[in-house]
């Protein structure tokens, strides 16, 4: 039987047994006082004050007991476990109290234990070398570790000051990566010298509010690591080239002055255009070079896909896989063309047949792909991993910044350039925009 049907039915049994009784006192007093009627009200009143007072006494008991309950669930909606109910009186009670108390209990294991999680999370978030900002959605900043201090300037807490106040007193890489919430490196210089810093945020709900997340990570020492490697490596790929270019030069110019010595013309014509195309090779390389180094900033405005089209195949054969696109784009045209060119130039390159090099303009979302895909024998796992390595190239003669090119231009349109075998042979390349 439950608590709540066990109580009302001793409350029945107590109210029968107070009525029976009251009957039979009535009953007994009529009949002993029956001749003298005059003394018979006053063993009513009697008789009446008996049951009244055993009724008070268990009424009191209910009270007390209905009292310390609701003590208790004004102790729970306040999220204090630290009480514990009072044996009642009443046995249905104590098993309600009983279950309470348990409750009690586990509420307040659970509440240390996460407790303690939270000062393990704290101690590991204040004590992290990442600069951790949080801001609710009113831009007033709600929790910032030791890092974000220092890197604020003066090291104190920031809680409660407002965001817009923060940034406004920043300088303006910094303040424009916050404001702009995207993924981003920015530079800053200062009496410890100049930082490289990478910047992401994220939003998420706390107690039915979204809140900001912004991550400030120093990256300067991995950036120099890789600068150095990649400076070395520079030196060495030109150096190859330099020494591949000049020692037949030097050996060509040392012939043409023999022959020239010899009054042979024709031979020597033959070794000053060698000389000369071997120079114009060189030349290329260098350029190339310099392009990557001084590639500008994307100048976008809307593409007329129409003449885009037109003007890749003015260059080379491909099969369109999708109807021209009918829906706009801001980008850079004579960037993503210079791209998609490098693309379809390497897929005639794969020795794909001409017929099955496919250029295919989608949307998926608000995104725009662009693939281009063949049926050359594609990459293996080891190419693809370093594909997009500036300096890479599997090619005799290539200078490996074809695909490291055109990622630098697709991530300067915050976009993706994204490598793939296809299942029945090929290469697919994907550009994903927008």
């Amino acid at each position: 039987m439950s608590i709540a049907k066990s109580l009302v039915s001793r409350l029945l049994v107590f109210a029968a047994v107070i009525a029976l009784t009251t009957g039979l006192l009535v009953f007994v007093l009529t009949s002993a006082f029956a001749h003298r009627p005059g003394l018979l009200p006053l063993g009513l009143i009697g008789a009446l004050a008996l049951v009244l007072a055993i009724a008070l006494r268990l009424g009191r008991a209910i009270t007390r007991d209905l009292t310390s309950l609701e003590v208790a669930l004004f102790n729970l909606s306040d999220q204090n476990f630290s009480v514990a109910l009072a044996t009642p009186q009443l046995t249905e009670i104590k098993q309600i109290a009983g279950l309470f108390n348990k409750t009690f209990e586990k509420l307040r294991s659970e509440r240390q234990s996460i407790y303690q999680k939270e000062l393990m999370l704290d101690k590991v978030m204040q004590n992290s070398p990442m600069a951790m900002l949080l801001v609710n959605d009113r831009g007033i900043v709600v929790y910032s570790n030791l890092a974000a201090r220092r890197l604020f300037g003066d090291g104190r807490a920031r809680q409660g000051n407002s965001l817009a106040t923060l940034t406004a007193q920043l300088p303006e890489a910094f303040a424009k990566a916050i404001s702009e919430r995207k993924e981003t490196l920015f530079h800053l210089s200062g009496d410890r010298g100049n930082a490289t810093y990478h910047y992401s945020s994220g939003r998420f709900s706390l107690h039915t509010q979204h809140h900001y997340l912004h991550l400030f990570k120093d990256v300067t020492r991995e950036i120099n690591r890789q600068e150095i490697a990649t400076w070395k490596k520079v030196i060495r790929v030109i150096s190859h080239e330099l020494n591949n270019s000049l020692a037949p030069i030097s050996s060509m110019t040392h012939s043409s002055k023999l022959l020239a010595g010899a009054g042979e013309a024709e031979q020597l014509k033959g070794v000053l255009d060698r000389i000369e195309q071997n120079v114009k090779n060189l030349h290329q390389f260098i350029q190339g070079y310099a392009a990557f180094a001084r590639l500008p900033l994307p100048q976008k405005a809307p593409v007329d896909w129409h003449l885009w089209v037109q003007t890749l195949r003015d260059q080379y054969s491909f099969t369109l896989g999708a109807p021209i696109p009918d829906w706009p784009l801001q980008a850079d045209t004579s960037q993503l063309h210079q791209v998609v060119t490098n693309l379809l130039k390497n897929a005639h390159e794969s020795g794909s047949p001409v017929e099955d090099i496919v250029l295919t303009l989608a949307r998926k979302g608000r995104h725009t792909c662009i693939e281009v895909a063949d049926r050359g024998p594609g990459m293996s796992a080891a190419v693809m991993e370093s594909a997009l390595i500036p300096f890479y190239s599997t090619k005799p003669l290539g200078s490996g910044l074809g695909l490291a090119l055109c990622q630098e231009i697709i991530q300067a349109h915050d976009g993706r350039l994204s490598l793939q075998n296809r299942a029945e042979g090929g290469l697919s390349v994907t550009i994903t925009l927008g």
